[in-house]
């Protein structure tokens, strides 16, 4: 996700970086400020996104998470998507796909 986090930052945009979905959820769980907008990869080294997804939203009930992969919609990107999360971006990605798909799960004109 370092590219993702270069990217971010670029767009103005402070970040919190899990390397595993075991740290994401801990980040979720105890992190103290507010956390708009999770972009969730698929596949982390210790867990998939499909399981990492509902204990983010247990922890974080108003979260925004788009789901992001190297592999097509179809399958458990669709599962997310089904689940509820607000949208989906296929790597590798540009800064101006990431800045849309920001605004549109975020409802930013």
């Amino acid at each position: 996700m370092g590219a993702a986090k270069g990217l971010l930052e670029r767009l103005g945009y402070r970040v919190l970086e899990a390397k595993t979905g075991r740290e994401a959820i801990e980040i979720a769980s105890t992190f103290k400020g507010d956390i708009d907008l999770v972009l969730l990869d698929l596949f982390l080294p210790d867990m998939q996104g499909k399981n990492i997804y509902p204990r983010l939203l247990e922890a974080r009930p108003d979260l925004k998470v788009i789901v992001c992969s190297g592999y097509s919609i179809e399958g458990p990107a669709q599962e997310i998507l089904d689940a509820g999360a607000n949208g989906f971006i296929q790597k590798p990605f540009s800064l101006s796909a990431l800045s849309e798909k920001i605004k549109g799960a975020m409802k930013i004109e």
